[in-house]
């Protein structure tokens, strides 16, 4: 082979290239991969829905959202937090994004936002069932606690267990 290759160096008169190969494989793919399951993990809780009674004006049906889970809600953040929140926050009715972008402020320091966001969800008719509101109290809790304010995160906890009972 070496051999046919000089001679076709030759005849051309310059050097020929080395055939291209394949780049060895990159490991940095992995977080990426990671990422998007946890995205695709948390699509579903947020954007599947099961139809409800149709809306007064003879309309499509609305969507209401299964309750969210819990792994999903608090799941470790990502490479990109911020880019995740910008997602979530395009779904503000759905109580599984309000609660996965709380989390996720917590998690960055923006702890005064998300509890703007879980006053909002408490208090604004958003946590439509007993599984959301004990999730909101207990993630307001973390907040309260990282305050010192120690009294009341003991009260959001101890209502969110008296919720989930």
């Amino acid at each position: 082979m070496a051999a046919d290759r000089a001679d076709l160096e030759r005849q051309a008169g310059r050097r020929i290239p080395a055939p291209r190969t394949a780049p060895p494989r990159d490991r940095t793919r992995l977080p990426h991969l990671a990422a998007c399951l946890t995205l695709w993990a948390l699509s579903s809780c947020v954007a599947v829905g099961v139809p409800s009674e149709r809306n007064g004006s003879g309309g499509a049906r609305a969507t209401v959202a299964p309750p969210p889970a819990l792994d999903v809600v608090t799941a470790p953040r990502g490479d990109r937090p911020d880019a995740e929140i910008t997602r979530l926050k395009a779904f503000p009715d759905q109580p599984g994004a309000v609660l996965r972008t709380a989390w996720l402020l917590q998690e960055t320091g923006a702890w005064g936002e998300a509890r703007t966001l879980l006053n909002g969800l408490l208090f604004g008719g958003g946590a439509d069932s007993p599984d959301v509101e004990a999730l909101a109290r207990y993630i307001r809790a973390r907040g309260y606690e990282h305050e010192g304010d120690v009294e009341r995160a003991s009260r959001d906890r101890d209502e969110a267990l008296e919720l989930v009972r």
